[in-house]
């Protein structure tokens, strides 16, 4: 096995789920997740594409991790051992899948606490509305409360334990090439915008375009008379892919 000092693997921060076995150490508690932030190396990613009846399609980064600490020994014993990657048989023996990584224990705990609110709601969701649900949501809260100080105590000792770890810096990205390549023809960034759009897409940003005319159009192919032009607030065939796709850039908010 490589010591820790051999280890080269990039380092974030990341969300590690708890799910509770029935033990002494926490009370006897089955089943109920809880949410804590430590240190893993990442050991590989991929892209998890999914398809749609209706023809879409999604995009989703996963990543492959290993926590610094055993994730099993928590649940089963409270106890904190520090493992490191474990490569057999072409694959990780230790890794697990988590969606997203951090680079600051700040965003990440700040992921986790909505992630243990959200849990804390679901359980709540589940007392029956009678005459004892105020008694029986005060007894969940308090109990996630105990609940959430013991995890937060290990999750305090891992962060110690995981000192050596340094957070790998995400690489900054280099802009410059690009903004040059703006900067030196507007008109072709603007057009290759207008490109990748819709139909749909295009015909709404059109009707966003003010001032359209024929000393603005671009399409050399109209046969529009000018007396057809006038029952129109704009010429049907008015086309400019410039003009299109600065509005793309300008309103790229609302899509």
């Amino acid at each position: 096995m490589k010591s820790l000092g051999e280890l080269r693997y990039p380092i974030k921060y990341v969300m590690m789920q708890i799910k509770e076995q029935q033990s002494e150490w926490n009370c006897g508690q089955n089943g109920e997740a809880f949410n804590i932030v430590v240190k893993a190396y990442v050991v590989g990613e991929s892209i998890k594409k999914v398809y749609f009846y209706d023809g879409t399609e999604s995009c989703d980064k996963i990543y492959e991790v290993v926590f610094s600490h055993s994730k099993k020994d928590i649940e089963y014993y409270g106890e904190c051992e520090r493992v490191v990657p474990e490569y057999l048989y072409g694959q990780y023996s230790n890794s697990h899948f988590v969606n997203q990584v951090f680079s600051t224990f700040e965003e990440a705990i700040a992921v986790a606490t909505r992630a243990n609110c959200y849990i804390l709601n679901q359980m709540i969701g589940l007392i029956p509305y009678d005459e004892n649900f105020l008694e029986e949501k005060e007894k969940i809260e308090k109990r996630f409360q105990v609940k959430a100080k013991l995890y937060h105590e290990i999750e305090q000792k891992i962060k110690n334990e995981s000192m050596d770890m340094l957070v790998t810096k995400d690489q900054e990205k280099n802009t410059k090439p690009l903004l040059e390549e703006i900067l030196e023809n507007p008109s072709d960034f603007y057009k290759k915008a207008a490109s990748i759009l819709s139909l749909e897409e295009r015909e709404f940003i059109r009707g966003q375009i003010q001032n359209k005319s024929c000393n603005n159009c671009m399409n050399d192919s109209c046969k529009v008379e000018s007396s057809e032009k006038s029952r129109f607030d704009f010429c049907v065939a008015w086309d400019n892919e410039e003009l299109i796709g600065m509005q793309r850039i300008l309103n790229k908010n609302n899509f």
